[in-house]
């Protein structure tokens, strides 16, 4: 009943309460929730309670995917887990990312009692997503790839970081330029979230594929990846050159690319945002290649201060980037362009127990570098309890260590929620995303297109003050296809509602029998004429446009003491 309700605020909290109550104590309705959440995003009140309705929704949706995965990701192949992460087990991320954006979010807008419940609840879903998800699909990766990187951490079968310049930018420069942005820490589930945004929002096409990251899944060793090289190496210092070249700021980066072609060039994010035009155009004048780097989630997750804002700077990033390929477009003339990242990374936002936590002196020998996930040592170290991973590639006096799972390395300074540089799927799944900027005059030119609403009840008579009618959304959201908010309600001839205003967000993106929407109206106070016709209207929000009017009969024998 309460569901059906809409007259005072507190009625949200109730509903918000009770589930919320029930999650802190590890009773979780995945179905009943998203039911309940559906129900009221068309209340009234919404607005208000927003961010706690969304905790509540990715919280069902966790749920949802621990009981269709319930007993583990059993796979006889790490390439067949790599593609199934690739397709869909990465979604987990997702939901985690977004419950824990809402529950910030919350925190400033919503009252302290459903906070406290708010808090309660993220304990549960961090069970959920680090003792479950992240321990057991880690763990069958971790067991899949051991017996297969005896000579180094690239798997066959799998697209590798080294050869990134090779088999996407090379064949691209020989016929026309390519820019290259690369965001430092692009999570593949984060990179997900900006192909559709691209798709969505601009002229062009957008595909995303993955990489597997080099070990150490850190900055300089995945910067110095991407570039052009036959050889990298490590030096003494733990430097990474490439063909004997230092690597680590943007300029040196920029010397390499300009071996291949004078004119090719590197600059950061903030410097391209510091020209103007001109200035923009006579950067890339002549170049095959431009590489642009930005830098807003490995900055913001690697300080101990700020690693809890990570997934706001994802967020921040999402929307940069999407801009940034639109300058590229329109301010240099660019057409292809390719995004990726040098690694990915782990975060958990509760804090770790000491068995989540691993010692260095669990490897034997000379230690030359260790950080949150991995460890480099001395040829002839060793361990019993880390991963083995060669590293002859760079160097044959060195030895790589890497923890199973989503363990941590014990060292001095920095965060320990956020980490990267081992080899978990969130780390070293490397997101590259394919746009090609398509021009209006174009054949292959694809216009972006609103979902549309169709009112599938067969009746055409209102009888009663308080009745509900059944829509669907006909196409799925997805790809050029955009979500669109509509206004429904009963009008008469003169188009003055005669009943309240619903509001439907179509941006379903499931099977047909998923994109059914069942509304509610209440008829205002009114002397109704059986014998006039009346029209039920769809709406544009946005546009203000009516794109169906179905006439309507209303007959009822007593007229609604309320207006609404």
């Amino acid at each position: 009943i309460l569901l059906k309700a809409d007259s005072l605020p507190c009625i949200d909290e109730v509903i918000i309460g009770r589930f919320m109550s029930e999650i802190g104590e590890d009773i979780i309705k995945a179905e009943e929730i998203l039911k309940a959440v559906e129900s009221r995003r068309t209340s009234k009140w919404y607005d208000r309670y927003s961010y706690l309705y969304d905790g509540l929704y990715y919280i069902a949706k966790m749920q949802e995917f621990h009981y269709e995965h319930i007993t583990g990701f059993h796979y006889g192949r790490y390439d067949d887990l790599w593609k199934a992460y690739g397709k869909d087990l990465y979604i987990m991320d997702t939901y985690y990312r977004r419950l824990h954006i809402a529950f910030r979010k919350s925190l400033v807008s919503t009252s302290g009692t459903l906070d406290d419940l708010f808090r309660g609840a993220i304990v549960t879903a961090e069970k959920i997503y680090k003792n479950w998800y992240l321990s057991e699909l880690n763990g069958q990766w971790c067991d899949l790839i051991k017996d297969y990187i005896c000579d180094g951490f690239a798997l066959d079968g799998i697209s590798y970081q080294k050869d990134f310049y090779k088999s996407n930018i090379k064949p691209i420069a020989s016929d026309s330029r390519v820019f290259v942005i690369i965001s430092d820490a692009l999570r593949y589930e984060v990179a997900m979230e900006l192909n559709e945004k691209l798709l969505r929002e601009t002229n062009g096409t957008a595909k995303l594929t993955a990489m597997q990251s080099v070990f150490p899944s850190v900055t300089k060793f995945g910067m110095a990846a991407l570039l052009p090289h036959d050889e990298l190496t490590v030096n003494d210092d733990m430097k990474i050159l490439c063909d004997g070249l230092p690597t680590e700021s943007t300029e040196n980066r920029d010397k390499i690319l300009k071996r291949c072609s004078p004119k090719n060039c590197a600059i950061t994010y903030e410097n391209l945002l510091s020209m103007n035009q001109t200035q923009r155009r006579e950067l890339v004048s002549g170049a095959e290649v431009v590489y642009i780097y930005h830098n807003k989630i490995d900055a913001v997750g690697d300080k101990a201060n700020t690693e809890k804002q990570v997934f706001e700077a994802c967020t921040d990033s999402v929307e940069e980037m999407k801009n940034l390929v639109r300058m590229v477009v329109n301010s240099m003339s660019g057409s292809n362009i390719i995004i990726t990242a040098d690694h990915g990374f782990l975060y958990s936002n509760e804090p770790l127990s000491e068995s989540d936590m691993a010692e260095t002196s669990l490897v034997s020998g000379n230690i030359s570098e260790t950080g949150r996930r991995y460890i480099i040592a001395d040829k002839n170290s060793s361990s019993d309890i880390l991963m083995k991973i060669p590293m002859d590639e760079y160097s044959e006096s060195i030895k790589g260590f890497a923890p199973y799972e989503n363990i941590r390395i014990k060292k001095q300074g920095g965060g320990m929620n956020f980490v990267h540089g081992g080899i978990s799927l969130q780390e070293c799944c490397v997101p590259v995303i394919i746009f090609k900027n398509i021009s209006k005059n174009s054949k292959k030119f694809v216009d972006i297109k609103k979902v549309t609403l169709k009112l599938i009840s067969m009746t055409r008579k209102i009888s009663n003050n308080i009745f509900s009618l059944d829509f669907m959304q006909p196409e799925a959201v997805g790809g050029k296809i955009v979500p669109a908010t509509y206004e429904i309600y009963l009008c008469d001839k003169q188009s003055v509602p005669v009943s309240d205003v619903q509001t439907v967000t179509a941006d379903k993106t499931g099977e047909p029998q998923d994109r059914v929407f069942k509304i509610r109206f209440t008829l205002k106070s009114a002397d109704f004429d059986g014998n006039a016709v009346y029209y039920l209207n769809v709406v544009d929000k946005e546009a203000g446009t009516i794109i169906e009017r179905t006439e309507f009969s209303v007959k009822i024998a007593f007229a609604n003491d309320f207006d609404f």
